[in-house]
């Protein structure tokens, strides 16, 4: 068995997740047979508890906001060559979130290697409060040619 990290052959981290319920919410209108307006929103509820939130985990409440157009230039005449071009944006919105001194028992990163037990490798808890938010942007843009 080949180690995972130098002499440390196993790490098992359990997060603990928990399910999470999450609303969505489209709608899209037709301004003609070749245009069409979309447009969404979703609120993501977190997974992830205080006490395993880490550099890995960034986990808390998100708001997704989406808006798209879509133009197909056959006119609604699905057996007619033509192009049809779609562009949209997404912006993700993180809730702010803080984790209390001591709560996350993986934030503070990785502990040394226990001497006595050389395979054992261990996170520590975080040794400030930690703020996280954010927000996270795309945009994407397709051409697609129909023969």
């Amino acid at each position: 068995e080949t180690p995972l990290l130098g002499f440390i052959n196993r790490l098992q981290v359990n997060y603990k997740a928990h399910d999470s319920d999450t609303y969505r919410f489209g709608v899209s209108h037709n301004v003609n047979p070749g245009i069409r307006l979309m447009a969404g929103y979703a609120r993501d509820m977190r997974i992830f508890g205080a006490e395993t939130v880490d550099v890995l985990t960034y986990d808390s409440n998100r708001n997704i906001f989406s808006l798209g157009a879509r133009m197909d230039t056959r006119g609604g005449d699905e057996t007619k060559k033509g192009w049809i071009l779609a562009a949209s944006f997404q912006l993700t919105s993180y809730d702010r979130r803080t984790i209390a001194t001591g709560v996350s028992q993986n934030l503070g990163g990785v502990s040394l290697p226990n001497l006595t037990a050389a395979d054992t490798l261990s996170f520590t808890s975080n040794r400030s409060p930690f703020t996280f938010d954010g927000n996270i942007r795309a945009l994407s843009f397709s051409v697609q040619r129909v023969f």
